[in-house]
């Protein structure tokens, strides 16, 4: 399970931040194609559980997620 702090500005309890990662991880699936098994957006991180398709991936993966969000924030 991957637990990520710190990734919002502003309280995940704004509906557009949420839209907006689910966004980000669903367009990270298209592009990685890894199996999401679970995702909890809470009000100050997210937790994930996934599975990669190479493990070498993790990393590309939470990079371009990060990113992506930074990018759209």
């Amino acid at each position: 399970m991957l637990a990520r702090r710190g990734l919002f500005k502003h309280p995940l309890t704004r509906l557009e931040c949420r839209e907006v990662f689910i966004y980000a991880v669903k367009k990270a699936q298209e592009k990685y194609k890894f199996k999401l098994y679970a995702l909890c957006i809470m009000n100050n991180h997210v937790r994930y559980l996934l599975e990669p398709k190479q493990p070498e991936d993790l990393p590309k993966i939470m990079h371009w997620l990060n990113w992506y969000k930074a990018l759209h924030h």
